[in-house]
């Protein structure tokens, strides 16, 4: 019901029905394909900060590549987290994309600050 290309009225049901999913990391990037990616980031940047303290190493991950379905909103929405609260994994995965030599998850993890 939220795959990219889905009628407005079919994603807007499906949205709402995801809002109802206590557990978030279904909608962390499935891998059930990237058209259900922007969807999933919809029904999780309405969520509270509380309830997405648990995922933040996954939207953070999120973050490998602006380009992907959803990531502009999960960017937008770590960025209304205060930075002490996202740091300690914000800093794991700066260590994993220097190890990795991924620059541009590198980039986009120190435009959060």
């Amino acid at each position: 019901m939220i795959a990219d290309g889905t009628d407005a009225e079919t994603r807007r049901k499906g949205i709402e029905e995801g809002r109802k999913v206590r557990f978030l990391s279904v909608f962390c990037q499935p891998r059930e394909g990237k058209r259900y990616w922007d969807g999933c980031a919809e029904i999780l940047v309405g969520k509270t900060d509380a309830e997405l303290k648990p995922y933040l190493f996954d939207l953070l991950e999120w973050l490998k590549d602006l380009t992907w379905l959803g990531a502009d909103r999960v960017f937008d929405r770590l960025t209304q987290f205060f930075p002490e609260e996202i740091e300690q994994e914000r800093q794991i995965c700066m260590h994993m994309a220097e190890e990795s030599g991924d620059e541009v998850w590198r980039r986009n993890l120190t435009s959060l600050r």
